[in-house]
């Protein structure tokens, strides 16, 4: 995923929240469609990677901190398959796969320990 879809995610969220707030509901009568007409402020404070208002650029940092705190802990690696064999080779490349879609959705992956004996 990328930083621009992470983005998108995010202001479709933060509009969607905003909108729901009673103090801002009231402005749909005045404005016809709220969502859509935040939606374009909100695409219009860009800039840059960050927001020109202090309230956007908060709840931007807010969301991309969340993303970097959630770390996922990668299984070990497969020790009943026999080495090289298929099955061991296609577990590896379903972590691989595994990894590169959660390192793109924002998030970290914690790779295990290395054990000696």
């Amino acid at each position: 995923m990328s930083q621009e879809t992470i983005r998108e995610e995010f202001e479709v969220a933060f509009v969607e929240k905003t909108a729901s707030l009673d103090a801002l509901r009231s402005l749909e009568n005045r404005f016809g469609d709220f969502k859509a007409l935040f939606a374009e402020v909100l695409k219009e404070d860009r800039r840059g990677h960050t927001y020109r208002a202090d309230l956007y650029a908060t709840a931007w940092w807010a969301w991309q901190a969340s993303r970097a705190a959630v770390v996922v802990e990668r299984p070990e690696k497969c020790e009943f398959a026999e080495p090289g064999g298929a099955y061991e080779k296609g577990y590896r490349q379903g972590l691989r796969d595994m990894i590169d879609a959660i390192e793109a959705s924002g998030m970290k992956v914690r790779r295990p320990v290395e054990r000696r004996s």
